[in-house]
């Protein structure tokens, strides 16, 4: 046999070692050499043998360590995170998201949303931003970031996001990672889960974007076909791993629309569903959610989390494709602490009654790409009323930061929210506190 070992990279022929030297080499070798030269050289035989888990796993980087254990008590996200030395508490954790959506994108971005290649474009974006963006996240205090696209597991892609998720593990940050694009495809979903599910920086998985409104962008015929399509994704996963919850984005539970109303989002979530933990809903209802989490205690048991929520930096003086108006920091810090705060008030951590695990703010940086042309950023996007300080989403100014990087007042005025939030559930989660409201010194 002449087989050779490839995993992790190392491209050398392992078989004299892999069942030992047969008895015709040590018949060869004890010909021609001294006992004490053959001992030495069995000796080294088998130190290079017992050396190359050790080789392999260096090459795996913290997925070696082995996964965190995630699981859903009580509407509360329970926590065992794997250490570096790879150990588990005994006791696991209730915790509590403050998280942002990251979706990198630079000014060189090219894509559109129609692009066929849209996602494998933007997968690369990764591993171009995330020295920029980490010591950021961290430095605002994030410990979950939600991937609206997962990194990739191909031969160049894959090792990459084995080194992103590293890196996101080693600043405290967890990961929601979307595993089917979106579009409910089951293969992705299968090849995604196989290949991260090990890694300690995995919180839990995400099936959708929003699908009740746009029906996995075409795929399903209808909102209860597309629930179907979610429960067989969702147990595909159940299958695949064990150790950390899946959830599913949702958009707003309430819409006056034939499938979208409350009385049909009860029967997908307690019914159509049942393999789905936890539901990510983005809710744009103004700068509170309004009776949201009154709701959503009425029609079930299971746990949500506010997957996108917040408002862009642009106030439109118009309407129109691109409308005039001018950049409102302030505006935007104001409206988005005030919807952080109404989170932090129905956490399940904080009351009996809560059911909110905490969100994940939408966007961590501007994209240049949603609005064409790609390469420079335009004003257009879509009338909102209610939903925005000034009735209009202008879809490349979401971000906390801009496209370079330069943070806007947000993200000063969430660090604050965030660290408060921290001092808060970090230190004695079990002691179930009372929920802290930040007060903005944006004007």
């Amino acid at each position: 046999m002449n087989r050779r070992l490839e995993r992790g990279g190392l491209g050398v022929d392992w078989s004299w070692v892999s069942s030992g030297i047969c008895c015709r080499q040590l018949a060869w070798l004890g010909e021609r050499l001294s006992v004490r030269a053959l001992l030495c050289m069995l000796l080294l035989n088998w130190i290079s043998l017992l050396a190359l888990p050790a080789a392999v796993a260096s090459d795996q980087g913290q997925q070696a360590l082995g996964p965190s254990i995630v699981s859903i008590q009580d509407r509360q996200l329970m926590v065992r995170r794997r250490a570096a030395d790879g150990s588990l508490p005994a006791l696991a954790e209730s915790f509590v998201i403050r998280g942002v959506v990251w979706s990198p994108a630079g000014r060189e971005t090219a894509t559109t949303k129609d692009d066929p290649d849209n996602a494998h474009v933007r997968r690369g974006e990764y591993a171009l931003w995330q020295s920029r963006d980490i010591p950021l996240l961290a430095g605002m205090q994030v410990n979950t970031v939600r991937l609206l696209i997962d990194p990739g597991f191909d031969p160049r892609l894959g090792p990459a996001g084995q080194r992103l998720l590293d890196d996101l593990y080693a600043n405290g940050i967890m990961v929601v990672m979307n595993v089917d694009d979106g579009i409910n495809d089951l293969q992705r979903v299968e090849r995604v889960v196989e290949y991260y599910k090990d890694h300690p920086a995995i919180l839990m998985w995400m099936l959708g974007s929003e699908w009740n409104i746009n029906l996995y962008f075409g795929v399903a015929d209808s909102v209860l076909d597309a629930a179907r399509r979610t429960e067989q994704a969702a147990h595909l996963i159940k299958r695949l791993d064990p150790h950390h919850p899946v959830a599913t984005s949702y958009g707003d539970i309430q819409i006056e629309d034939q499938g979208r109303r409350l009385a049909d989002t009860r029967e997908y979530v307690e019914t159509i569903c049942p393999s789905v933990d936890v539901w990510a809903l983005n809710i744009y209802r103004g700068s509170s959610f309004g009776n949201l989490f009154a709701q959503w205690a009425a029609i079930t048991d299971k746990p949500m989390f506010i997957g996108e929520f917040g408002t862009d930096a642009y106030r439109s003086e118009a309407r129109g494709v691109n409308p005039p108006g001018a950049i409102d920091d302030a505006m935007q810090a104001r409206w988005n602490l005030s919807l952080w705060n109404d989170i932090s008030a129905n956490l399940a951590t904080n009351h009996g009654d809560g059911v909110a695990l905490g969100g994940t703010l939408f966007e961590w940086n501007d994209e240049w790409w949603k609005v064409s042309p790609h390469g420079s950023q335009e004003s257009g996007g879509f009338e909102l009323s209610g939903g925005h300080p000034d009735d209009f989403a202008n879809e490349e100014y979401f971000g906390l930061l801009d496209i370079d990087r330069e943070p806007r007042d947000v993200y000063a005025v969430l660090r604050e929210a965030f660290r408060a939030m921290a001092e808060m559930t970090d230190a004695s989660l079990r002691q179930t506190p009372a929920a802290t409201t930040v007060e903005s010194d944006a004007r």
